[in-house]
């Protein structure tokens, strides 16, 4: 196995009781350690609150170049009613966190990881009213301005919505009513998926109430695929 193919994985445990907020601490020798070693990355599972932050090579590097210290890692809750109208009506009552990369005794930040990426897997159980496809992540700014996460997106396999960044912040989970009404894909077992990629338009359906899910046809002109009768 090379080097660069390593992993690195905690398990953060709060001993079975619910915590507000659970802070990881980094040290500047593993963070190190982690640059001399070329490991891939440092993926935190943490329990109550769950969620799972994944750090790749190039952000602990970043990390390191901007603290040159212990960094402590910190995921909040924080309560939706807290977030600003705007905010509060894409997420509801779903999940949100707090996230911050922090040093010198919490008063200064790691602004950004340059051009490493924060992988963070949330999970949630969607009600019974949701569709997987419309569930995504919202990135929070400063101002209190919500924005999607570009490629977020819900995972089956994890029951997680699953996102990458390269800062921290405040994060929580949104939801959009998928807007595809497709009357050919209700019992197909990526009725899910098909939901997701026509609803945010990467695939087009034969129409607007058709998929013919398994029959895929290209668009030399405009660069997107379609699932047409007749193969490729």
């Amino acid at each position: 196995m090379n080097a660069g193919d390593i992993k690195v994985a905690l398990q953060v445990s709060t001993g079975g009781m619910d915590a507000s907020a659970v802070t990881v601490n980094l040290p500047k020798n593993i963070q190190q350690q982690v640059i001399s070693n070329k490991i891939s990355s440092v993926e935190m599972m943490i329990d109550r609150p769950d969620i799972t932050i994944g750090i790749n090579l190039a952000a602990v590097t970043e990390i390191n170049r901007q603290a040159n210290a212990d960094v402590q890692l910190t995921a909040k809750k924080v309560e939706p009613t807290t977030l600003s109208g705007a905010a509060r009506s894409q997420i509801g009552t779903r999940p949100v966190y707090d996230l911050k990369a922090s040093y010198e005794s919490g008063t200064k930040h790691v602004s950004n990881f340059g051009t490493g990426s924060v992988f963070v897997s949330i999970p949630y159980t969607p009600s019974s009213e949701e569709a997987i496809g419309g569930l995504y992540a919202v990135y929070v700014d400063d101002q209190g301005n919500p924005a999607r996460v570009k490629g977020s997106a819900y995972d089956r396999n994890s029951r997680s919505v699953i996102f990458t960044t390269n800062h921290f912040s405040v994060y929580g989970l949104g939801y959009e009513i998928p807007a595809v009404k497709l009357r050919d894909t209700s019992s197909h077992w990526a009725k899910d998926s098909i939901d997701y990629v026509v609803g945010r338009g990467l695939i087009n359906g034969i129409s607007e109430t058709e998929f013919s899910p398994g029959q895929c046809h290209y668009h030399e002109s405009t660069g997107k695929s379609s699932w047409k009768t007749g193969g490729h």
